[in-house]
């Protein structure tokens, strides 16, 4: 094996402890002098100074492990964007907590561990690598502090950074598959394109839907409805950012001359991937838990997140939910791709299997939750469950009819008026 891969990776460590070493002999002066510091000027430069510095030896120590595994990973199965990838997580990871992180000293390399391990799980699902996916999940699992470091409200945890560096490892990957997608003769920047259509409607779409159901909130005795605008307190409805998304790219796709339902098709599988990596924000957060449960992997939550009308003895353990949810989502897309495969889908019908593996786990889910929500008792179910059974049914009709009515696969995807984003070459032949 050649070692000179792993240099960078071997010299990001050595800096890492010759840093925390200054640290020690000047009473972690670096950290004031360096660190980010969100929404200041001055703290601009802690995005890149922020992995190379942390809190403590103990710190430094826990987050050498998860960053010698995880990059030595990278190296091995993506060497020829390995840099590339982790300056963009770097970047992109620090530039959101500079942006929306709580306004103190954030040090550490966890943003950029969690990045790579966004990076690894995304690109294994995409290139179908299993390898460097179940080793990045295993990392995530024995470095138990890697997931618990991001909730919010632990003391010295910058867990914004965490979810940045997820998301930052995330679009790094996407950054990835649009070259190699060029790379096999797709024309470049169409699905980033339609994502700027769909990516505001969605986040519209989820807010109205969770304003609508939860309506007492924001406009009910004591409520602030101006706190209806705040997304950043949280309060997301997946139904309608998935309504509204779809109408993104709708619009998008007809502006540039291409077919709805195979453009949604293509994108559907990929979806089911970005609600499992998003449902990691529930726990973040510690929100849309199930009821109590003994078993082995129940969920302890901080008491001040319990609904305001129940009460467990300390120690109880939840359902996690969320949990559920995205492993539901990921074998969804396995089972979505292997159905696209076998039965070459067409015509809004990988949509529609989507939408109907989607509701078949997301009912049963709904159904163990307990959080306080307006609509939980709608003719005995909550009524996102409604919602789920309305929504597979409508699915399973539609999957049928076009099946009768359109067999086989899409043959154009484009429309007479299809907008090319090639720049054309207009030099002299």
């Amino acid at each position: 094996m050649d070692f000179k891969r792993f240099g960078w990776l071997a010299a990001l460590l050595a800096v890492i402890w010759g840093v925390e070493a200054v640290n020690l002999l000047t009473g972690n002066a670096l950290n004031g002098w360096l660190g980010l510091r969100p929404r200041s000027l001055g703290g601009l430069d802690g995005i890149v100074f922020m992995p190379l510095l942390h809190g403590s030896v103990a710190h430094a120590a826990a987050n050498t492990a998860p960053l010698a595994v995880l990059g030595a990973l990278l190296v091995i199965t993506a060497r020829s964007v390995a840099v590339v990838a982790s300056l963009l997580i770097v970047v992109l990871g620090g530039l959101g907590v500079w942006l929306f992180g709580n306004p103190a000293i954030h040090v550490g390399a966890s943003g950029l561990i969690f990045g790579w391990f966004g990076f690894l799980v995304a690109r294994g699902l995409v290139e179908k690598r299993l390898v460097p996916l179940l080793v990045a999940a295993g990392v995530a699992v024995v470095y138990g502090t890697m997931v618990w470091g991001v909730l919010p409200g632990q003391p010295g945890v910058s867990w914004e950074s965490h979810f940045f560096g997820a998301l930052a490892g995330i679009v790094a990957a996407i950054w990835i598959a649009e070259r190699r997608w060029v790379a096999r003769g797709g024309e470049a920047g169409e699905i980033q394109d339609l994502a700027i259509w769909a990516v505001p409607f969605g986040l519209v779409g989820a807010r109205a839907y969770h304003v609508a159901t939860d309506a007492g909130r924001y406009f009910g005795d004591g409520g602030n409805p101006w706190e209806a605008l705040y997304l950043w307190k949280g309060g997301l409805g997946v139904w309608g950012g998935i309504a509204m998304g779809a109408l993104g790219v709708y619009l998008g796709a007809r502006s540039k001359g291409i077919r709805i339902a195979p453009v949604l098709d293509a994108i559907a599988p990929g979806v089911l991937v970005a609600q499992a990596l998003g449902r990691w924000g529930n726990w973040f957060n510690q929100e849309l838990y199930g009821r109590p449960t003994d078993l082995p992997w129940g969920l302890e939550i901080d008491p001040r997140n319990w609904p305001g009308d129940l009460t467990f003895p300390l120690g109880t353990t939840f359902h996690p939910t969320f949990l559920y949810e995205c492993l539901w989502n990921l074998a969804a897309f396995a089972v979505l791709i292997w159905l696209d495969r076998r039965f070459r889908l067409g015509h809004g019908r990988v949509k529609a299997a989507y939408v109907m593996l989607y509701t078949a786990g997301r009912g049963w889910i709904e159904m163990l939750r307990i959080d306080d929500v307006e609509l939980a008792d709608v003719g005995g179910l909550r009524f996102n469950v409604w919602t789920s059974v309305v929504l597979f049914l409508a699915a399973a009709a539609y999957l049928v009819w076009s099946a009768r009515r359109h067999p086989g696969r899409d043959e154009a995807v484009y429309t007479d008026r299809h907008v090319s984003s090639l720049v054309p070459d207009t030099a002299p032949d």
